[in-house]
């Protein structure tokens, strides 16, 4: 396929590096500083976890060309930079599909109006950030890249995709409804974020303090039995197992240790810090996504009305 990679932050640069990888043919749209990194130094990826660092010559560019065709566009930007990209996709002509791969921070419905049947949205399996030119990242254990179609439906297209991700080393899968499922998501991330927020944003602290990870978890467990009781069906499955079917003293070990050792702050830390402003709003639209819940949600009211980040 040919692709062109809408922004060149984390999420951007690994999909882009894995997919160029395998054989895709690729091309980045940045600007500014990023836009000179990767024509200068080219892409670099470093993953520590698995000890790998690549680095990848790549075409990049801050406009483009009549004459530019592509099959695919990934735009991975941050929320607030998703609509500022439309006048661009809108001027493209080759009827390319475009993916839209991160937090839509609610402005799904304008881009699926805008763009007609041209639009999919999906949500990214890696965390990480940018270290001067080095784009350091972490696939998180058990988080699938999830795509969809903007009405849910089980298309050639999304089956393919599905599959050219999946040979570029990212589990993927497909959902039927894929705002249910970022809510699903934001019940698991925010009251991670805010915990270790009461903590200095300190993955290794948040470990060595069990008052602060038992409301973690139980916050956690009030939001997806709340959004299950809203009927939400599309919650992670690692996530209804972990806290539906596991004892709490089993999961609370597991956060004490995945916080102790090098995952809690390539996975949570890291983010947490970066991405300030997006997991504020994540936190609001989870607050109201479960208004009016007669059972409440306690736990998770102190752990955000707490939030330090």
């Amino acid at each position: 396929m040919r692709i062109l990679a809408v922004g060149a932050g984390v999420i951007g640069s690994v999909y882009a590096g894995r997919l160029l990888q395998v054989g895709h043919e690729l091309t980045f749209l940045a600007r500014n500083g990023r836009l000179s990194e990767l024509r200068a130094v080219g892409l670099i990826l470093d993953e520590p976890l698995v000890e790998t660092h690549t680095i990848f010559d790549v075409r990049a560019t801050d406009a483009l060309e009549i004459a530019d065709t592509f099959d695919l566009v990934v735009v991975a930007v941050r929320a607030k930079q998703v609509l500022g990209t439309l006048p661009v996709l809108c001027e493209m002509t080759d009827n390319s599909d475009v993916l839209f791969l991160g937090d839509l921070d609610g402005h799904q419905g304008v881009l699926a109006e805008t763009l007609g049947p041209r639009a999919l949205f999906g949500f990214p399996s890696v965390t990480g950030v940018q270290v001067g030119s080095t784009t350091r990242f972490a696939q998180i254990g058990r988080q699938r890249t999830m795509l969809s179609e903007p009405d849910g439906a089980m298309t050639a297209r999304i089956r393919r995709l599905q599959t050219e991700f999946s040979i570029a080393g990212f589990p993927t899968g497909i959902s039927a409804n894929i705002h249910d499922w970022m809510l699903g998501h934001e019940a698991f991330t925010v009251p991670i974020a805010c915990a270790l927020g009461r903590v200095g944003i300190d993955p290794g602290r948040l470990s060595a303090d069990p008052d602060t990870l038992r409301l973690m978890v139980t916050a956690t467990r009030e939001a997806l039995v709340g959004l299950r009781e809203h009927g939400n069906t599309e919650i992670p499955a690692s996530l209804r197992m972990m806290y539906r079917w596991l004892p709490t003293a089993v999961v609370l070990a597991y956060w004490r240790h995945l916080m102790h050792d090098r995952r809690g702050e390539l996975w949570f830390g890291a983010h947490t810090r970066d991405a300030a402003d997006e997991l504020r709003s994540r936190a609001s639209e989870l607050e109201d996504a479960l208004a009016g819940d007669p059972r409440g949600t306690p736990a998770l009211d102190r752990l955000i009305s707490g939030c330090r980040f």
